[in-house]
């Protein structure tokens, strides 16, 4: 999947979610994922693991990887 994000938020926290149906995490198994960005300018992207559904509750990945043009 690719997501291109064309127009920067004015000041504003922007939050975009990537859904892989099919993908399931288990209670208490590792679990990886892998993925490429970048940024025309150097800025952070923060990067969760999270349930789909209510209670919407994370599921053990919360990071902050920095972006650059490269």
């Amino acid at each position: 999947a690719e997501v291109i994000v064309s127009q920067l938020g004015q000041g504003k926290a922007w939050q975009i979610q990537l859904v892989c149906p099919g993908t399931s995490v288990k209670v208490d198994k590792p679990f990886a994922f892998r993925f490429s960005a970048k940024s025309a300018s150097p800025r952070s992207l923060h990067v969760a693991v999270a349930q789909n559904h209510s209670p919407w509750k994370n599921l053990g990945l919360y990071e902050t990887v920095q972006l650059t043009p490269d």
